[in-house]
């Protein structure tokens, strides 16, 4: 029996070239957090136009996703928030599945002491991320980062396509502190202003990662010590 123009399994319309339709995808979030999440393999973009110095307030623990409650601080709020007010280094991360995040290091205070050996860790890993792959993972019991490194097939990082500044608004759009008042627990809250427009030039500029705002603390910093399976551990107090 002849195939029918209107049969779905029409034989002659099956084995035709299909035309699909082509799709872009659009990205509505990015998360934010102070370190990846223990079980995923990352790398950082390596383009210095992909991180930034920023002023930020971290306010509370992260949520099931490991999204940190992290705000960027305005400059008009920077003087009301003085001693809350911490400097970040804000880098694009994706992990092997393609998914993009803001991995937030704190810069060590440029006080003269040696800087918290956890946030050692962060910085050094995240630096070791802009070359290979590797985990980051937290060993309270051993007051230490582990980092582990990826010995797997070789995989190449899928970037973002989005300009850095169109990531940077996705991650803090709803994370921007322009106000605190206190609340009836007596606690303080900050209040963000996500339809505020940013100003690139309001933005700290963007420094090198190696010009540390404590310019002595890589003398102070202990060596890293190699461990089986390519781990890195490092030893201080948590921040």
């Amino acid at each position: 029996m002849a195939d029918s123009a209107d049969d779905p399994f029409n034989l002659q319309g099956l084995r035709e070239m299909q035309t699909l339709v082509q799709v872009k995808r659009r990205r509505l979030s990015v998360p934010v957090r102070r370190r990846p999440n223990r079980l995923d393999f990352v790398r950082v973009h390596p383009d210095p136009g992909y991180r930034i110095n920023m002023p930020m307030f971290k306010l509370g623990k992260a949520d099931g996703a490991g999204d940190e409650e992290m705000y960027f601080v305005r400059p008009e709020m920077l003087g009301e928030m003085a001693n809350e007010v911490r400097m970040y280094t804000v880098f694009t991360a994706v992990n092997l599945q393609g998914n993009v995040f803001m991995w937030c290091v704190r810069v060590p205070d440029d006080d003269g002491r040696e800087p918290n050996a956890w946030l050692v860790a962060n910085r050094e890993a995240a630096e070791a991320a802009m070359n290979k792959w590797l985990r980051v993972a937290s060993d309270v019991g051993a007051g230490a980062y582990s980092v582990f490194e990826y010995e797997g097939p070789l995989v190449e990082p899928v970037w973002p396509e989005e300009p850095f500044l169109e990531l940077l608004k996705l991650a803090f759009k709803n994370r921007m502190g322009v106000s605190m008042r206190p609340v009836s627990s007596g606690a303080t809250k900050i209040s963000s202003a996500s339809a505020q427009p940013w100003k690139v030039g309001s933005l700290p500029l963007p420094q090198p990662v190696s010009a540390r705002a404590a310019s002595n603390a890589s003398e102070k910093r202990k060596p890293l010590m190699t461990r089986p399976f390519r781990r890195i551990a490092h030893r201080g107090g948590r921040a």
